[in-house]
């Protein structure tokens, strides 16, 4: 019934709000260590290609 139609969008709401707050969390923590690593990863690549 109507019921189960609410509980279902709420939990869907619920468990992709998590979710969105999970990525956000994770985005912030590679934005604060910043892009020191990702260009030693790049150079380190560039001479494995050269």
């Amino acid at each position: 019934g109507s019921g189960q139609v609410i509980t279902s969008l709420i939990l869907f709401t619920l468990i992709y709000l998590l979710l969105l707050v999970l990525f956000i969390y994770l985005l912030n923590e590679k934005i604060q260590k910043g892009p020191e690593d990702a260009v030693l990863e790049e150079s380190k690549e560039g001479g494995a290609r050269a």
